[in-house]
């Protein structure tokens, strides 16, 4: 069986889950899912893990993620999986350090993980991103919840709240030196120069009356340009 489960401090878990208020409970179930993935293939593609967002639905959906993880966790290590979908379904923040506890004793050592020198200006980058991805992401839940709006809006809100829950992610992974960051960092400016484009087309707005837009397009070249040329001169 290939050995694909990642060790992760259940204490770090817990403060990421506080600090960014829940939302790195979805970059954990991704994560989680994508690793059980490359164990067995009946668990679902990472990529579906954005279903939990569709309404009524993504309850479903969740319950069935985590199902599929209570029971790679029993094949792994041997806890119940009813237990531990009992744990995950109503133990909220505590399930999550819980079925973290059990992975970790399946998990990789991270003193073996290849990972890329240490950098302040990555550690700083890190911490801001995840700061602001956080704000503006809740920002786009108030107006999904309170807000009435277009279905077109609420794709184009949804699009961008997905922009930030990803950049939380690479956040996260840029404070643990994860070598596959800092090509996700060039992905992420290059999606967001891409949304924009397409909602500036079809809305027809204009970048200066929209500051948040604005701001995250000259981030998003940022990212492009800055990781671009460090991969570049990485090889």
């Amino acid at each position: 069986m290939k050995h694909n489960i990642t060790h992760r401090n259940e204490w770090v878990v817990l403060l990421l889950l506080v600090v960014t208020l829940g939302l790195y409970s979805v970059y954990w179930l991704y994560e989680t899912i994508r690793e059980l993935h490359e164990i067995y293939e009946d668990v679902p593609h990472p990529g579906t893990v954005f279903l939990i967002f569709i309404p009524l639905f993504g309850y479903f959906y969740l319950f069935y993620l985590f199902w599929k993880i209570s029971d790679g966790i029993e094949d792994l290590v041997g806890f119940d999986k009813v237990g531990m979908f009992l744990i995950l379904l109503f133990g909220n923040f505590i399930g999550i350090i819980v079925a973290q506890v059990q992975l970790n004793k399946f998990g990789i050592d991270p003193k073996k993980e290849k990972l890329f020198p240490k950098n302040k200006f990555f550690l700083a980058l890190g911490i801001v991103q995840i700061f602001f991805a956080t704000y503006y992401a809740y920002l786009q839940i108030y107006f999904l919840v309170m807000v009435p709006l277009t279905i077109m809006f609420s794709f184009f809100i949804f699009v961008y709240l997905i922009y930030m829950i990803a950049g939380i992610v690479m956040g996260v992974n840029l404070l643990k030196r994860k070598i596959w960051s800092l090509k996700g960092q060039l992905y992420l400016g290059i999606f967001g120069v891409v949304y924009l484009f397409i909602h500036n087309l079809i809305l027809r707005y204009s970048f200066h009356f929209i500051p948040h837009h604005f701001n995250m397009l000259l981030y998003s070249i940022f990212l492009i340009i800055f990781f671009g040329i460090y991969l570049i001169k990485k090889k």
